[in-house]
């Protein structure tokens, strides 16, 4: 596995240095799979997607948060179970440059017990939206009727086109180069995502995570791997783990 460039450039970044690794996968191995969801022990409850196809999913995420006016510098908490949905609309908030803020709460599990964690996180982190299902999001309209720290977020409901991208297998249905996807422009001290403690000993603390460290920790990573061959693994944590 090659390591990422962590060089602290004068201005920014030519492209993400993230999605660059991402885009360059998906053009050496396109047809090899990139995620594989198991949602149950059904015959149908496997969702795969090969590179160019989650690249596909990406694409088709940033259009849609921006689209619901997600800018740069938004902070938006996540409050979806694991799934496809919400490792594409992670990486479609990175590419957009906000911040995607995961929620250290069951997502299926009932809200009201949750609200001060949610309260506390949306006001501390002053975030602009939530991306969640529809039954949280009517749920979290109950709540927010009277709560002024509730109320103002912008509520989000994932429904990209799986159908569509699911359907893509060359990399030459992409936009031609990265910048096609319209990303914003980072350097080494912009931040990535904020991660949030459970809580479980006081109110859950914050840390920004930068360009700089993230890519710190995944050449540590590639230097434990010390393998030519990209690893497969295995994580049956939620999403939103610290």
């Amino acid at each position: 596995m090659p390591k990422l460039d962590i060089e602290r450039p004068l201005g920014n970044y030519s492209s993400n240095p993230l999605l660059s690794p991402l885009w360059e996968t998906a053009h050496r191995i396109p047809t090899d799979t990139a995620l594989r969801f198991i949602n149950g022990l059904g015959e149908g409850d496997v969702t795969e997607w090969t590179w160019t196809q989650f690249l596909a999913g990406i694409h088709a995420a940033i259009q849609a948060l921006r689209d619901a006016h997600i800018t740069p510098g938004d902070r938006v908490l996540m409050l979806l179970s694991a799934s496809p949905e919400y490792l594409l609309t992670f990486w479609a908030l990175i590419g957009l440059g906000a911040q995607p803020v995961s929620v250290p709460l069951t997502p299926e599990a009932p809200l009201a017990p949750g609200a001060t964690t949610l309260r506390h996180i949306a006001c501390d982190c002053n975030a602009t939206a939530i991306v969640t299902t529809p039954t949280k999001s009517a749920e979290l309209s109950q709540l927010a009727a009277d709560d002024a720290q509730l109320k103002h977020l912008a509520h989000l409901i994932p429904s990209y086109p799986h159908t569509q991208f699911a359907n893509v297998t060359d990399v030459t249905d992409l936009p031609d180069t990265l910048d096609g996807f319209g990303l914003a422009p980072v350097n080494y001290d912009s931040p990535v995502y904020i991660q949030y403690s459970s809580g479980s000993t006081g109110a859950p603390k914050g840390v920004v995570n930068h360009y700089g460290c993230i890519l710190n920790q995944v050449n540590v990573m590639v230097d434990v791997w010390a393998s030519d061959t990209n690893p497969n693994s295995i994580c049956w944590l939620p999403l939103h783990h610290d």
